[in-house]
């Protein structure tokens, strides 16, 4: 399976729209649902597929590692978005190329908590959060190599 990532225009665009969608959804919940905590949920699922691959994964893996309320998951999962974006279109085309292999073999995994702890390093670099680049490719390479041998 190969993981193509979207321009940084559809990307921008995109991110855009997953948060309008979210606001829209937490300010007028579907009739029947009064639990603050599931209409953050049903808000984050129903408009996790706006966003691009792989970057519906990488929020998905974001929010389900976040131990707090849906509120800190989802406001974990905007906060990667927009400092990504944040960091701008250079930082994004430096990267995607070097990603692009590496997110492709973390997709191949079988095992999903893997995946989804592996998603969390690529979104630190997207993010700008990781110091060393190099260092970090290097250990998501050498995981994965790890994982493959079995």
């Amino acid at each position: 399976m190969s993981v193509e990532y979207p321009s940084w225009k559809d990307l921008v665009a995109k991110e855009r729209m997953f948060d309008k969608e979210v606001s829209n959804k937490l300010n007028k919940p579907s009739p029947g649902q009064s639990n603050k905590h599931q209409i953050i949920e049903t808000a984050f699922r129903t408009s996790l597929h706006i966003l691009p691959a792989p970057f519906a994964a990488i929020a998905e893996s974001v929010y389900e590692s976040v131990d707090g309320y849906e509120r800190e998951k989802l406001g974990e999962v905007r906060s990667f978005l927009h400092t990504m974006t944040k960091k701008g279109e250079n930082h994004y085309l430096e990267l995607v190329p070097r990603l692009d292999k590496i997110t492709s073999d973390v997709f191949r995994l079988k095992n999903d908590a893997a995946r989804k702890s592996t998603l969390l390093y690529i979104r630190d670099i997207l993010a700008g959060k990781s110091n060393n680049v190099d260092q970090q490719l290097y250990r998501i390479t050498t995981a994965l190599e790890d994982m493959t041998d079995y």
